[in-house]
């Protein structure tokens, strides 16, 4: 612990670096997808159409934005993603657990 009563930055950075490699890179997955279609809405004006029975139809940046971010379909894709990153990143730390397991038997 700090003197001054402070927060000490190297209990809490490798947390704060496993969170960020937790949660980062799903969160920008999600962005990028979600980002590659904001062009073609504000060129034509339409959202694109959504399976299985959504045609498309006329919108905005900001309606098309929140369709594919806070809709239950597109919650469940976030989802999805996370699951499908936790269980990479969890992969990856099991073989690095097993690899140093092997190593010092």
């Amino acid at each position: 612990m700090l003197s001054g009563g402070g927060v000490d930055v190297r209990r809490w950075l490798p947390v704060a670096l496993a969170l960020a490699l937790w949660i980062g890179p799903p969160m920008a997955v999600s962005f990028i997808l979600v980002g590659s279609g904001v062009p073609s809405v504000l060129q034509t004006g339409m959202c694109p159409p959504a399976p299985p029975d959504i045609p498309s139809y006329p919108c905005t940046a900001f309606d098309y934005l929140m369709r594919m971010t806070v809709s239950p379909f597109a919650l469940v894709g976030h989802v999805a993603i996370g699951i499908a990153w936790t269980a990479l990143l969890g992969g990856l730390l099991a073989i690095g657990w097993l690899v140093r397991v092997v190593r010092n038997v």
